[in-house]
């Protein structure tokens, strides 16, 4: 009969115990195989003032406005714009505005670059004298535009249209939240009347964009 030492039992249960890991310490590495990395999405809002520079009828005016929407990964900005013309020349009026759509590269460095459009419409109104008829509508010209009294035998023409305005820009960063927005950009115009070559034209803007993306 084959006996056991009691000595030899604590090295018999250590080899039990040592094999498996001594096993997978041999096993080669899967390929592909290591950390996962989370990297956090940076999201947040932006707003902005913006003034541009712009032709309208043939004179260059300054618009007034401002964008904003919400900046996702600090890249893909989604939101609204409005711009208004306070005093055109012969005292036109303008506001416009609409969605927009937008994509900033670099925009967490010192120097960054973004483009956007802007997708919507707007209104305009022009001041003339007489030579109006009242119908049943309102008052309406001889060309059957709709206008309404303005005071002192003067009228307003109202006309609405459609924009679309594609633009792009430069960021220089001055902190992790502000950025100086200068760039370019064009207002394409389809209107009722026929006055596309007054409101359609270049455009220049310089904003400062504020974002609550902490980067």
């Amino acid at each position: 009969m084959t006996t056991y030492s009691a000595k030899a039992t604590p090295l018999v249960c250590a080899l039990i115990v040592l094999a498996p890991i001594a096993a997978a310490a041999q096993s080669p590495a899967q390929p592909g195989a290591g950390p996962m990395q989370i990297e956090q999405m940076e999201n947040g809002f932006v707003v902005a003032p913006d003034l541009k520079a712009t032709r309208v009828s043939g004179t260059t005016r300054g618009l007034a406005g401002a964008y904003a929407g919400f900046l996702m990964d600090n890249t893909l900005l989604l939101g609204g714009a409005a711009y208004w013309l306070p005093d055109g020349p012969d005292g036109m009026r303008m506001a416009y505005g609409g969605a927009i759509v937008g994509w900033q590269m670099r925009a967490d460095e010192r120097l960054g670059f973004a483009i956007r459009t802007l997708v919507g419409g707007g209104r305009t109104s022009t001041r003339f004298d007489g030579g109006v008829i009242f119908t049943g509508r309102g008052v309406d010209d001889r060309r059957g535009a709709h206008v309404r009294p303005d005071g002192r035998g003067r009228f307003r023409l109202y006309q609405e249209f459609f924009t679309v305005e594609p633009q792009a820009d430069v960021l220089i960063r001055l902190t992790r939240r502000f950025r100086i927005d200068a760039g370019a950009g064009y207002r394409a115009i389809a209107a009722a009347h026929g006055s596309e070559r007054d409101l359609r034209g270049a455009t220049a803007t310089l904003a400062l964009q504020f974002s609550t993306a902490d980067r």
